[in-house]
Parts: structure tokens; C-alpha cells; sequence
């Protein structure tokens, strides 16, 4: 039994998403420092070597990719309005979460994690009495309005209702946004860190869970890609 066309794997698509997929995720375990558990320092930059190839391996197998035959269509169900709004609301109360959880880690846990022994109060005590705390907090609050607003975006769609809006694509909006926001976590927790060391002269660093946190949105990307560039159709590859 043969199988439609419009269903059919795209092979050269397939093998860019998997090669770029991988590059993305090799870049995360340089960019976390997963790879400090091999005791050896230049397999880091090893590791930041081959993610750069298998990125520019995996565009160029995509960009080469055989043009899809005319007339070839993918139709994605549109969402009812009822649909919309439950999707939109469960999309943007994780992504609330996933706020949250950034902006406890730079307010909590990365500075307890730096200071062993002190509680989090105890720590941003010190650093007002040095005068490092309101710049930190700054920082931290920016990116957590900023990224607190965009996480709405779903909801907003699935008020709005745009033409467009299939389940697919406003999960592509979700898991873009997790990956953008955890990517830019460190912008608003790097005052806090420098904040924490120049209060206590210690060096910088990153909590635990903030390792996970990363993880998180390495994966989220890998899974936008994919979700985007459908490599197990033969549809086109556009949101």
C-alpha cells in the first residue's frame, strides 16, 4: 500500500531537522556546562565546534531540500472559538509558570547557591547595604514584565481567533516562547549574580535548577523546529 504523497517523509528535510536539531541540542550542553563531567576543559570547546557544523550542515541540507510538487497541500483543521480560548488560556498559564520559575531562580535560588549557609533575605539585606540590590532587582523585574506579558500572547489569540490559527501553530507560539524566554533569563538574573559577588567578593555562578531550567528551553526549540519544518510530511514547511 503506497503511501500519499501529502504524508510521506521528506527526507532532506528530515535529515536538516534532525542535524540542526542536533546542533541545538549540543549547544545547550555547552552552554549549561554538562560537559564539565568529563573533567576535561577543551571538550567544551569541542562541543561548541561540532554544534556550530551541525547547524550550518543542517540549514544547507534544508535549504537544498527537493521542491514539494505542485498542488501538494497539508490542510490543518481550524479551532472552533471555544477551542481557542482553552488552548490559548492552558498555553499561557504554563507559560506563566515558566516565568516564575525563572524569576524565583534569580531571586531565590541562584543567590543561595552562591552563598551556601545565607538565606535568599539574608543575602539581598547585604547587598542593600552595599548598594547593589536595586539595579539587581531591576533587571530581574524587567525580564520578568516583559516575558510575563508576551506569555499572554496565547490567550490573546484564542480571544482574538485569527483565520490562521490551527493547534499546531499556536503551539509553535508557546514552545518559541519558552525557548526566547529562558534563553534571555540570564539578561535579567546577570546583575543579581554580579550584585551577590560584589557584596561577598565571590565568583559567579548559576543554581542547580537553572541547569534544568536551560534544558527546558533547549528542548522546547528542538521541538519548535521540528514542529515547524514537519519533516514527516510532505507539506511546506511554514507555520
Amino acid at each position: 500500500m503506497s503511501i500519499p504523497r501529502e504524508h510521506s517523509l521528506d527526507h532532506p528535510r528530515l535529515g536538516g531537522t534532525l542535524i540542526l536539531s542536533a546542533g541545538v541540542a549540543l549547544f545547550g550542553c555547552w552552554f549549561t556546562g554538562l560537559y564539565a563531567i568529563t573533567g576535561t576543559a577543551w571538550v567544551g570547546a569541542g562541543i561548541a565546534i561540532v554544534a556550530l557544523i551541525a547547524a550550518v550542515v543542517g540549514v544547507a541540507l534544508l535549504f537544498s531540500r527537493r521542491p514539494r510538487a505542485a498542488g501538494v497541500q497539508v490542510d490543518e483543521r481550524m479551532l472552533g472559538r471555544g477551542q481557542r480560548v482553552v488552548l490559548g488560556a492552558v498555553a499561557s498559564a504554563a507559560l506563566l509558570v515558566v516565568v516564575a520559575l525563572g524569576f524565583l531562580d534569580g531571586y531565590v535560588w541562584m543567590p543561595e547557591a552562591l552563598m551556601p549557609g545565607m538565606t535568599a533575605a539574608e543575602i539581598r539585606a547585604c547587598m542593600g547595604y552595599a548598594g547593589e540590590l536595586n539595579g539587581a532587582l531591576m533587571m530581574l523585574r524587567i525580564w520578568t514584565v516583559c516575558w510575563g506579558l508576551a506569555a499572554l500572547a496565547p490567550l490573546v489569540l484564542g480571544l482574538i481567533g485569527p483565520a490562521w490559527l490551527t493547534a499546531r501553530r499556536m503551539l509553535l507560539v508557546t514552545l518559541g516562547i519558552v525557548a526566547a524566554a529562558i534563553f534571555f533569563q540570564w539578561m535579567g538574573t546577570f546583575a543579581m549574580g554580579m550584585g551577590v559577588a560584589d557584596t561577598f567578593g565571590t565568583s559567579g555562578g548559576q543554581s542547580p535548577f537553572w541547569v534544568f531550567y536551560s534544558l527546558l528551553g533547549q528542548a522546547s526549540l528542538i521541538a519548535a523546529i521540528a514542529l515547524w519544518l514537519r519533516p514527516w510530511t510532505g507539506g511546506p514547511g511554514v507555520p
